[in-house]
């Protein structure tokens, strides 16, 4: 059940197969929820009129009235009307899926039902279902401290010897009133989680690929998001996006936005027809008259094929393996939400192995400074110029610190949102060789991680052993925790970067960073032998590398250092 409920939340769940209601009831009910059932849609209206609950979960498919009958039945009454609705079924057609929100549904969950899904979805309704009551009832209560102070300022006029008493009355009202502030905020901020939580917490990564997104909201909720997911064996769906508004309003927006694109492109189809979709979903219901621009992409991680459409959204840039920058050819399209049956072009492209994509909101090129310049189209081509071979976790955490810097702690107006792909080519034939994977991170030990990753992909990609992975995993750990712990004077970011190749079957791994110079061949070997409490520290992390690896190779040149190691596949 949500955390931010103080009593337990009351479920109607409405479906004519009892397996399914067992399942439900059972699952709900051991989360906190009070649930009570119906198996049609008749005894489901004399329920909720006599105990109308929080949210329903509705059947489509039932005997004598389906969903879409009682939906209506519902909505119609006044009493009822505003209780969430969240349909349950297996009809996939778009025209059902249309039906079900015109009757005044708020979601939708495709059987078989995943149950976590439907508790994310549950959740999500029932606290956006508190924050508008929560809203409602502050709008009220600040309409009615509008009128107090009127009134209290004729009466002041009227009588100063009230006056002490009517201080001491507006003092107190005006203490309800921030504390009821205070309240609003906190549900905010659970809000911020809640929406936090429905988009990637971490790169999704592959052995073709790897994307990594990242949103930072201009207030505390906000209407850009970005998304990634993979929809069958080959294919995976990236997507970005931009509310027009911002705060509450975008928030939900973009909510149902994420959802319907998400559950959209899962069919498989085209992007530029998925836009068309959902942008007549969102024009039929769209009362408030937003907007939302929006660039999806299905990239196929077998071939390095990109189709993609845009609605109205920035075009992202090309990184090219040899470090060019350029921008994508354009696909006609609108924003969504504006005008219905608006068709949007689907285009096509190739990756090679080693070519990124990077998508961004305006957010980032239109970061101001406390001189009101802004970070602009030019300053973003000249960052990922630098970047444009380092990971996407990178780019993307390395960005945002760059526009962090730049806007020197200046309060900014819009979302900024930022995605990045690479795609590193399909597993290799037998015949082939020779191949190296290259990342850059930085003297940041959480990003060591990323390194981990990456070698994980790589020895998946070329059939090591899991022997071999953790070895080559457990020698890069020390290697690079003993470089940043020990190998600068200073505390500025420096960037390390990590090689790794499979050749004439051996492994190889080269570290390369621009610390003080530092021979680890010339360590002395570390005591072993002398009781713990009596050795001296140090030594260790280069024995185990040593230990593991079967050649060690250091230079020095200008001010890098260069460590290569070798090992035998079959060593």
């Amino acid at each position: 059940m949500s955390p931010e409920a103080t009593n337990p939340a009351s479920i109607l769940l409405v479906d004519d197969t009892p397996t399914n209601l067992e399942i439900l009831v059972e699952y709900f009910a051991d989360r906190g929820f009070d649930v009570s059932v119906a198996r049609n849609g008749e005894k489901a209206l004399k329920l909720i009129d006599a105990n109308p609950p929080d949210l329903i979960l509705l059947d489509v498919m039932m005997p004598g009235i389906d969903g879409f009958e009682t939906c209506r039945r519902i909505k119609s009454n006044p009493q009822t009307k505003d209780i969430p609705i969240i349909f349950m079924t297996a009809l996939s057609e778009t025209r059902e899926k249309v039906e079900g929100f015109r009757t005044g549904a708020v979601d939708y969950v495709t059987k078989p039902i995943q149950l976590e899904e439907v508790l994310a979805r549950v959740n999500t309704h029932l606290t956006l279902q508190r924050l508008r009551g929560r809203l409602q009832e502050s709008n009220a209560k600040l309409q009615q401290e509008i009128e107090s102070r009127k009134r209290a300022q004729e009466e002041l006029q009227q009588a100063n010897e009230t006056l002490e008493q009517r201080v001491v009355e507006r003092t107190e009202q005006l203490r309800q009133t921030l504390e009821e502030k205070q309240r609003i905020a906190s549900e905010l901020q659970i809000a911020s989680g809640i929406q936090r939580s429905i988009l990637p917490q971490r790169p999704l990564v592959g052995p073709e690929y790897e994307i990594c997104g990242k949103s930072c909201p201009a207030r505390v909720v906000g209407g850009d998001f970005y998304d990634y997911f993979p929809i069958d064996d080959d294919r995976i769906g990236f997507v970005i996006a931009d509310v027009s508004d911002k705060g509450m309003p975008a928030a939900l927006f973009m909510a149902v936005t994420r959802t319907l694109v998400k559950s959209t492109a899962l069919t498989g189809i085209a992007p530029g027809e998925c836009l068309r979709r959902v942008n007549n979903l969102l024009h039929a219901e769209n009362d408030s008259f937003m907007f939302v621009t929006v660039f999806l992409g299905i990239m196929n991680a077998r071939t390095g094929e990109v189709v993609y459409s845009n609605g109205g959204h920035h075009v992202p840039y090309l990184l090219t393996k040899n470090a060019r920058i350029q921008v994508l050819e354009k696909s006609s399209g609108m924003a969504l939400g504006v005008i219905e049956d608006v068709t949007f072009e689907t285009k096509t492209l190739t990756l090679l192995p080693g070519d990124a994509l990077f998508l961004y909101t305006d957010g980032v090129t239109e970061a101001v400074n406390k001189h009101e310049s802004f970070y602009s189209e030019q300053g973003l081509k000249e960052f990922l110029t630098k970047t444009a071979s380092w990971s996407p976790a990178q780019i993307v955490q390395d960005l945002l610190e760059d526009v962090e810097r730049f806007s020197d702690k200046s309060t900014q107006d819009d979302d900024m949102t930022l995605l990045s792909l690479r795609y590193t080519g399909a597993a290799p034939s037998t015949d082939v060789v020779n191949t190296t994977a290259c990342i850059t991170i930085r003297n940041t030990l959480s990003d060591i991680e990323h390194i981990s990753q990456r070698v994980q992909v790589f020895g998946e990609k070329h059939g090591f052993s899991s022997k071999l992975v953790s070895q080559l995993k457990l020698v890069l750990e020390e290697i690079l925790t003993n470089v940043m712990t020990y190998g600068y004077d200073d505390q500025d970011t420096h960037h390390i970067t990590v090689r790794v190749s499979c050749c004439d079957g051996e492994v190889i791994a080269e570290v390369e960073d621009d610390g003080r110079p530092f021979n680890p061949l010339e360590a002395p070997p570390p005591d072993l032998v002398s009781p713990v409490e009596i050795r001296l520290a140090g030594g260790l992390g280069v024995h185990i590398v040593r230990s593991v690896m079967e050649t060690i190779e250091y230079r020095r040149e200008g001010h890098k250092n260069y460590l290569v190691l070798r090992k035998r596949l079959d060593g």
